[in-house]
C-alpha cells in the first residue's frame, strides 16, 4: 500500500547510453521491485500478532513489523515492559512471548482485564486520566512503555509527560 512505499521508495540516477545526451536517466524502485517493503524483513512479531489476533497486526493496523524494528535487539533482556491500554488481552499475550524473559505490565480502568494476567504478566487496574495512576505507574522502571490506551490525545499526552523520564537511556516509548 502507499503507506509501505512512503518508506521505501528510492532513486537512482544512471548515466544515459548516448554521450549526447547530457541529461542521467532516473530510475524509481519501489517496494515491488525491491522484494517487498523496508519493513517486510521484521516479520516474526507481526507473525505473533496475527497469531494472537492484535489489532496492532498487518492485517488490522500494521504496526508491529515497523516495532520490531525497535524492538527485536531487546528480545531476550530481563526488563520491564508495560502497555497502556489491555482491551482482550491478545497483545499481551503477544509481548510476552516475544520477550520471553520480560515482565510485561498491562494498565486498563476495566477491572475484567485481570483475567489476562499469566506467567510473567500482570494486569493493573488504574485510570489514566489521572495524574496519581500514571505516577505510580514510573515504580515499574519500564524499559519499554506502548500506549495504546483510551486514545484520546490528552490522555496520551499525560501519559507521555509523567512517565517518559521513568524510561532509562536507550528506553523506548
Amino acid at each position: 500500500g502507499f503507506i509501505d512505499n512512503i518508506y521505501f521508495q528510492k532513486i537512482y540516477f544512471t548515466q544515459k547510453d548516448n554521450d549526447d545526451d547530457e541529461l542521467a536517466e532516473i530510475k524509481y524502485m519501489n517496494a515491488e521491485s525491491m522484494g517487498g517493503t523496508f519493513f517486510s524483513r521484521f516479520a516474526e512479531l507481526d507473525e505473533l500478532g496475527r497469531k494472537y489476533q492484535t489489532d496492532k497486526a498487518g492485517n488490522f493496523h500494521n504496526y508491529l513489523n515497523k516495532y520490531e524494528l525497535f524492538l527485536n535487539n531487546l528480545r531476550d533482556r530481563e526488563f520491564v515492559m508495560i502497555e497502556l491500554g489491555v482491551f482482550n488481552g491478545s497483545s499481551l499475550r503477544m509481548w510476552n512471548s516475544y520477550f520471553s524473559n520480560a515482565h510485561v505490565v498491562g494498565v486498563d480502568i476495566d477491572d475484567k482485564c485481570k483475567e489476562f494476567e499469566g506467567k510473567n504478566c500482570d494486569v493493573i487496574i488504574a485510570d489514566l486520566s489521572k495524574k496519581e495512576s500514571i505516577l505510580k505507574l514510573k515504580e515499574l522502571h519500564p524499559l519499554i512503555i506502548v500506549d495504546d490506551a483510551s486514545h484520546l490525545w490528552s490522555h496520551q499526552i499525560s501519559a507521555l509527560i509523567y512517565l517518559y523520564d521513568a524510561l532509562p537511556s536507550g528506553g523506548i516509548y
